[in-house]
């Protein structure tokens, strides 16, 4: 039996450079060394296991992943060292006829600014804006964490519902609804300044407000205010937990025209873009959330575009776009074709579960009823059963 060893010292490659060639490919490196021999007895095949190294550096620099970064430049310089024929052209030039669009060789092998520099522009998230109530725990360490991932501000938010802008205040005692605001609003800075507090540990810059909306307009109340962040964060409604969730979900997806992230109640871990699930469906909503997403896929390791379709191979040539498009912006992606197990909501997060993704992004839906949008019954599937943070836009 051919054992992994045996596959190294045949195939002409560094052990480096074959992981070069597995992390690019998402191949096991016994198959990465054996696909690395047959590209370098090929024509043109050392320029092709070039590109893969200089794409790997890219894409660990559109991750922020420095020291992978130097250590893949390394990487790059031996393999040049070993085939000085391809030293010839100036990678410049060879981009131009590749398509391949990477940083300056140089630029990788200096300091970390130098190499966020050479990507050239690449979003990013700097003004976050965290929605909380009294009983947040799960997206409050969410928040802090992708506030720090983004080495971003956070904004966080508590929303204050005055009865004295219900109807039903008429019929209340002026004093109690007066006592009861006051009683909330002391609840919630108490909430806020907590979290400041959790943020000045950490190092985070937190901004702290107040919301206040009557019962009936809090969508038309709290929609300006969350427009001026580049992500919104809410917490997942929990059965259990009578609040305001749900409006708030419907009101940063719908009311914001920012991408949303819902973090489930039942979350403990720091936030975690390693593997990132992408659902496609080539809807406006899909395509949305791909391009607000793209500051978080620039950081993945792996990326999967998963079309849900039970019938021909149409929208799978659609899902291929998507990957190339990705890959325009420096993120290598898979595309994956599942074939639906009941509804997509329960046929996407059951895939998710079963690939490991830390993330999923995914449009969201919704209707008109009178002149307001509510949730969808895919999107309300989601955010009904979900386990993992879900990126949404609409």
């Amino acid at each position: 039996m051919i054992s992994l060893a045996d596959c190294m010292g045949l195939c002409d490659l560094s052990p480096e450079e074959v992981q070069a060639i597995s992390e690019h490919e998402h191949v096991p490196e016994i198959i990465a060394a054996t696909l690395g021999s047959y590209l370098l007895h090929s024509e043109h095949g050392p320029e092709k296991v070039r590109q893969i190294i200089v794409g790997d550096i890219r894409s660990a620099v559109r991750r922020h992943d420095i020291p992978h970064a130097r250590q893949l430049v390394s990487v790059l310089r031996h393999f040049l060292h070993e085939h000085p024929e391809l030293r010839r052209r100036s990678i410049a030039s060879r981009n131009m006829q590749t398509g391949w669009a990477t940083p300056p060789l140089g630029a990788c092998a200096g300091s970390g600014a130098a190499l966020m520099q050479s990507v050239g522009g690449a979003m990013s998230l700097k003004d976050i804006l965290v929605l909380v109530d009294s009983n947040s725990e799960a997206v409050v360490q969410c928040a802090l964490s992708v506030t720090s991932s983004f080495d971003a501000h956070l904004t966080a938010a508590g929303l204050v519902i005055d009865p004295t802008a219900s109807l039903g205040f008429l019929e209340a005692s002026a004093a109690l609804a007066a006592s009861a605001l006051d009683k909330s609003r002391d609840a919630a800075q108490q909430s806020l300044d907590e979290i400041a507090a959790r943020g000045r540990r950490s190092g985070i810059a937190v901004t702290s407000m107040i919301l206040e909306a009557g019962i009936g307009n809090i969508v038309e109340t709290l929609g300006p205010h969350l427009r001026p962040f580049d992500l919104v964060i809410v917490e997942q409604p929990h059965p259990d937990v009578p609040s305001e969730r749900e409006i708030l979900i419907e009101t940063g997806l719908f009311g914001s025209g920012r991408p949303l992230l819902v973090v489930p109640y039942i979350r403990k871990e720091l936030f975690r873009t390693e593997n990132v699930m992408v659902a496609w469906d080539a809807s406006v909503p899909a395509a949305r959330a791909l391009g607000d997403a793209i500051p978080m896929l620039a950081k993945a390791r792996r990326v999967e575009v998963a079309v849900v379709n039970d019938g021909p191979e149409g929208d799978v040539v659609l899902g291929l776009e998507v990957t190339r498009h990705l890959t325009r912006h420096g993120i290598n992606a898979e595309l994956s074709r599942l074939v639906g197990v009941g509804d997509v909501a329960n046929t996407l997060l059951s895939h998710a579960s079963d690939s490991g993704a830390d993330l999923l992004v995914m449009g969201g839906y919704g209707h008109s009823r009178f002149r307001e949008f509510v949730l969808g019954g895919a999107t309300r599937g989601i955010l009904r059963s979900m386990t993992l943070p879900v990126l949404m836009s609409h």
